[in-house]
């Protein structure tokens, strides 16, 4: 078949009209007719019934139209994203990034990205989970690194990076603590404290829409326990600092325990025996309604995060060094 052609098949069906296809394609009635002729001759079929008056399509020459319609959609799809990658139409995309991840993972992946879409400049928007979900449902942004995977995708796509493992941060003046020795905090170790001590100890919550303020809650319900909440704030390295000098705890990625700069140092610890962990992954709409700046965005961050996350950030373990009897 000649996609080339195919108009003439179409004018066909349209006009219902030898001529006036002809006409309309620009060609002679003659080569209309034996190219219609060959056609169907190459496809063992009849397309149209030249036995009514106007001609009309046959049952095989609809399902043929139908299917050829499709084609035609999928080709001029395929053609305007081979023109985007060979010209680079789309000049910019949009990424939507906690701030407290921009610093540690867009300089792994923009060298690579910019290797290959040098001219596509990304935009960057930060906010909590919940508006960053919404943006891109709405179409605000392209692609957002979030901290869980939704319960509801509600359209959306979820593709995995890793397992982010996750530690509580612990005051160590909490009152608790009186008449306890605390270890010293050793790289790659949490300290198990049973999970009824935290209803003993404040809460230091970040405001709901934040995927920590869910993993949060996930765990209390998980160990049947109420904290009492004394703050709620939108800014996770708030939280981490609050925390130690408030007599309180809360919840963090474990790369804290080696990339912040506390104050006064808190304990880490975990409410269960192993580390908890949460998924982390990317969150679009459909990819065919996506730029292919925007897929190779993607496909960069699937090869170059996974990668840091095994090389540079090592896995926690948990210990009982505190006697809470």
């Amino acid at each position: 078949m000649d996609l080339n052609k195919v108009t003439y098949l179409l004018a066909l069906a349209d006009t219902k009209n030898y001529s006036r296809a002809a006409e309309q394609c620009h060609i002679s009635q003659p080569a209309l007719t034996r190219y219609i002729k060959n056609l169907e001759e190459e496809l063992n079929v009849t397309l149209f019934d030249r036995s009514s008056f106007p001609i009309r399509l046959t049952y095989a020459g609809e399902r043929y139209i139908d299917g050829l319609l499709k084609i035609l959609e999928m080709k001029e799809k395929l053609d305007k994203e081979m023109r985007e990658i060979a010209g680079h139409v789309q000049d910019h995309i949009s990424i939507g990034m906690h701030s407290t991840r921009c610093y540690s993972w867009l300089p792994r992946i923009l060298p690579d990205y910019q290797k290959v879409c040098p001219k596509v400049k990304v935009k960057l928007s930060e906010g909590n989970s919940a508006k960053l979900q919404k943006d891109v449902k709405n179409g605000v942004i392209d692609v957002f690194f979030i901290c869980s995977k939704p319960s509801d995708l509600d359209g959306l796509t979820f593709v995995p990076l890793f397992q982010e493992e996750m530690t509580l941060i612990v005051s160590r003046t909490a009152a608790v603590f009186h008449n306890l020795i605390l270890p010293e905090n050793i790289p790659g170790v949490l300290q198990y404290i049973p999970p009824r001590i935290l209803e003993q100890i404040p809460f230091i919550s970040l405001t709901p829409g934040h995927g920590t303020y869910e993993f949060a809650r996930e765990q209390f319900k998980k160990f049947q326990i109420s904290p009492s909440v004394s703050m709620e704030l939108d800014n996770s390295p708030t939280v981490y600092r609050l925390v130690p000098q408030n007599n309180g705890f809360g919840f963090a990625p474990v790369t804290v325990t080696y990339e912040e700069k506390f104050d006064y140092t808190p304990i880490f610890c975990s409410m269960d025996h192993h580390v908890s962990s949460r998924e982390i992954g990317l969150l679009y709409r459909d990819s065919s309604s996506l730029s292919p700046a925007a897929r190779q965005f993607i496909q960069t961050a699937r090869e170059v995060i996974p990668s840091f996350v095994k090389s540079e950030i090592p896995h926690f373990e948990v210990r009982e060094d505190i006697n809470f009897s």
